[in-house]
């Protein structure tokens, strides 16, 4: 017999990491976004990003 309870159970944790992952994911791109808009360029623009990512 085939227990399913251990596989949904299996899955549904897969999802919900899945989600977590897929979110903050999304925040850290949206930071990106963010201070690449606020920056000038250059180095410095390169580094605000990169701490901006880090500390998000």
């Amino acid at each position: 017999m085939l227990r399913t309870d251990r596989v949904e159970k299996a899955v549904r944790l897969n999802r919900e990491e899945l989600f977590r992952f897929g979110t903050a994911l999304l925040f850290i791109v949206g930071i990106m976004l963010v201070a690449m808009a606020r920056s000038e360029g250059g180095t410095d623009g390169v580094l605000l990003i990169v701490a901006a990512m880090i500390g998000g």
